[in-house]
């Protein structure tokens, strides 16, 4: 198979770099002007493989204690970056730890700022009572909802130590409260001395930024840290000693019947991890044929690359907890025939492959994104370059490859876990001189639209194209209308079918083959299709691809000549009323209850909409600043808003302790009263307005996002211009827009609901 071609190569692994600060910082700038954020994370050699012995969570308290307390900032500057952050986050891993910044290019060095301060944090900041502090959020995010913080209960957990064994790094059962709350102040900083060095971390910037400038504002800002290191070697290529398949069943707390099998595979950097990955999604393939009367939907492939090992998993729900061990057995004899050379399908598989890497590549988010490639391949394997091997690996992998790969590797190995469902129940740069709080330098936000999409109807078919080309990748969808309604994109909320490929640009006949096999199943069918294609081109491919599919009698968009509704209409159907008041809805055996907040508001003009988001964003932050921050009863609050025609329902959630249900219902009350009556804060107009264009750049920056966007507001009865205008409406908000929202929030009109173990909610 030849490499890669420079079509299918992805010009944004091209201009990747990496270097060194005197102090031992690695830094790695990947710059690509089409982004319209800029992502700035903080690496860390503090994954849960270094939790010290009996102390589990420790790598986590330290997370949550670094992401909160830092050295001294320029306060204005963070007010200022704050409506400029599109996302953050912070996450630990088997091997590292990540501080994650997503901005808008105006605010690259504030976003730097604020990771020197976290690195410039020094140990005796910790405290006992700041430890304290934070072992109560790191608690109530353990606890979760349905499943209790047990060692050994819960399947991820099940899966490593049963993949690795228990002398492995990676063989890590789950923190617990009793380990978590065993850590002192003096542990915790210790730890830190030892995994949280200027010279094993790492700086990663990718995105819209000027590689000059950002050198030498990373010089500035990074090189008067004081040069340290663990000192301690650093671990690479460590397989578990354990070879042979194991399996194991437990029946599963909650959801259907599922098989799940791990393999424990080299680390990143090493062609045996993707020629394994490729065999696997053979046996994949043929599992699923095979096995297709046992399973509810195909079986699933992830990676999981690490720096001792990686994991390869693949999953499947069950239509039945009968049918474990023969579907086990089918997947047995998959992996075997892949291992003799049964290979039918490798191009299939390598294409599969090579568009999940592509569309990793795709998205500058916290997880599943292109700094996250760039930052495995350069932590794990010491060189950024890894990323685009890795791709190229995959495009590249032969019979003999994968032959191997399922020898090695797969047959006969691995450690298998099944879960059987109860029955169910309702229910180098010169040195720095900027101190850690020097003024934060902002630059002008960028002007920013959103891809125009093309809506047409091709056949009898609804096709939607939006040209993307960051990426030489195409992403389809096909979506049928459910039963008994007219509109295709209904199924965005879970109503419906629809089926999904990606595929690399030099492989679209490819795509439009599975278009043309793909059964028609009923009239109203819409097909999106998005990134690196002009519309004429994904038109005209679309039109051969569906000349075999039965002809149905289909009207122009928004009716016919008689006046009946077209296939693509919106739904006519309106959404049922909630009902006020507190509701209590008991979940035996539930660690926490779910606090649960919905009100429906009307969003059939942008200004409704505006009004809309500044309500929701506005009191789901003061709700989780008064659970989590202020009374540390909760990990925090949440919420998303569901469109339903012409209304939303807005929904905010929290879990919050069993022991303070009632409690929290009370702040939750008098959240909602200081927000309408004008006693809570509320920022600027401006200062809003910024935040929300973030959130919607946000919610446009990859192929998958602007699918599923445009989904929702079809499914609504909106346009293909509905983004669009929503984004002109924002620069225009207004304090009248302010005073509509706290309008919202009335008490007395919201549908409360508690939802945890009958003591609880009683």
């Amino acid at each position: 198979m030849p490499a890669l071609s420079d079509a299918q190569q992805p010009h944004v692994l091209s201009a990747v770099s990496s270097y060194r600060l005197d102090n031992g910082l690695t830094v790695v700038l990947a710059p690509d002007s089409t982004a319209f954020h800029v992502s700035v994370e903080l690496w860390l050699a503090s994954g849960t493989r270094h939790d010290p012995k009996g102390q589990r969570g420790t790598a986590h308290l330290l997370e949550h204690v670094s992401a909160a307390l830092a050295a001294p900032l320029d306060s204005e500057g963070r007010r200022r970056a704050a409506p400029l952050q599109a996302n953050s986050n912070a996450q630990v891993r088997r091997d590292h730890a990540r501080y994650f910044l997503l901005v808008d290019p105006s605010a690259l060095d504030a976003a730097l700022a604020m990771h020197a301060a976290r690195l410039a944090l020094r140990s005796e900041a910790i405290t006992d009572s700041v430890v304290r502090a934070h072992a109560d959020i790191v608690v109530n995010e353990g606890r979760g909802g349905e499943l209790p913080v047990t060692e050994g209960l819960q399947p991820y957990w099940r899966l490593q130590i049963g993949t690795y064994g228990d002398a492995h790094p990676y063989g890590l059962l789950g923190e617990t409260e009793q380990s978590v709350r065993s850590i002192s102040a003096a542990d915790l900083r210790a730890f830190a001395d030892a995994h949280a060095a200027v010279g094993d971390a790492m700086l990663l910037v990718v995105g819209a930024f000027d590689v000059d400038s950002t050198r030498a504002r990373i010089a500035a800002r990074y090189g008067a840290l004081p040069a340290r290191a663990s000192g301690a070697p650093r671990q690479w290529r460590a397989l578990p000693a354990t070879s042979t398949l194991r399996r194991e069943m437990q029946r599963a707390i909650s959801g259907s019947s599922r098989l799940t099998r791990r393999f424990a595979v080299p680390p990143l950097g090493e062609s045996a991890l993707e020629h394994a990955e490729i065999a696997l999604r053979l046996a994949a393939d043929r599992w699923g044929r095979d096995a297709k009367a046992l399973l509810r939907q195909p079986p699933r492939v992830t990676v999981e690359p690490g720096m001792l090992a990686s994991d390869l998993t693949i999953n499947a729900e069950l239509a039945d907890g009968s049918a474990i061990v023969a579907a086990s057995r089918l997947l047995d004899q998959a992996l075997s025939a892949v291992a003799r050379g049964d290979t039918v399908g490798l191009g299939e598989a390598r294409a599969e492959g090579t568009a999940t890497m592509l569309g990793l590549l795709d998205a500058l988010g916290f997880q599943r994104s292109r700094s996250e490639q760039l930052g495995e391949a350069t932590f794990f394997a010491g060189d950024p370059a890894v990323a685009g091997q890795r791709l190229d690996r995959l495009h590249r992998a032969d019979r003999s490859d994968v032959m191997n790969g399922a020898r090695e590797w797969l047959v006969g190995r691995g450690y298998e876990l099944a879960l059987a469902a109860p029955p169910s129940k309702p229910a180098v740069i010169a040195s720095g001189t900027l101190a850690s709080d020097a003024p934060m330098r902002f630059g002008t936000p960028p002007l920013r639209t959103l891809a125009l999409t093309h809506d047409t109807i091709v056949g009898d078919v609804r096709l939607l194209v939006t040209k993307m080309s960051a990426l030489p990748l195409v992403r389809a969808t096909i979506v049928t209308a459910p039963s008994g309604s007219a509109d295709a994109s209904v199924s965005s909320s879970g109503v419906g079918a629809s089926v999904t490929r990606q595929r690399a640009v030099d492989d679209l006949d490819g795509l439009w083959r599975w278009i043309a096999s793909t059964p028609r199943v009923r009239r109203g069918t819409s097909i999106y299709v998005t990134g690196a294609i002009e519309p004429a081109q994904a038109a005209q491919a679309i039109a051969r691809a569906i000349a075999t599919w039965p002809r149905q009698q289909v009207a122009r968009l928004g009716g016919n000549e008689t006046g009946t509704t077209s296939p693509f209409s919106p739904p006519s159907t309106l959404p049922q009323p909630l009902v006020p008041g507190v509701h209590a809805v008991e979940a035996p055996g539930r660690v926490q209850t779910e606090l649960r907040l919905e009100l429906r508001v009307p969003t059939a003009t942008a200004d409704d909409e505006i009004v809309a988001r500044i309500f929701r964003r506005r009191l789901t932050t003061a709700l989780n600043t008064r659970l989590r921050t202020e009374r540390r009863w909760s990990y925090g609050a949440n919420s998303r808003a569901v469109v339903e025609g012409d209304s939303s329902r807005i929904v905010i959630t929290a879990e919050v302790q069993s022991d303070r249900v009632r409690e929290s219902l009370q702040e939750a009350e008098a959240v909602v009263r200081a927000f309408a009556d004008g006693v809570s804060a509320m920022p600027s107009p401006d200062v809003l307005a910024e935040g929300m264009r973030q959130e919607l750049l946000l919610d446009h920056s990859t192929l998958a996002d602007i699918e599923s966007s445009l989904r929702t507001d079809l499914a609504a009865g909106r346009t293909v211009a509905w983004q669009s205008a929503l984004l002109a409406r924002i620069q225009r908000m207004n304090a009248e827009d302010l005073t509509r929202a706290r309008r919202f929030a009335d008490w007395s009109r919201m549908s409360v609901t508690l939802t945890g173990d009958p003591q609880a909610v009683r």
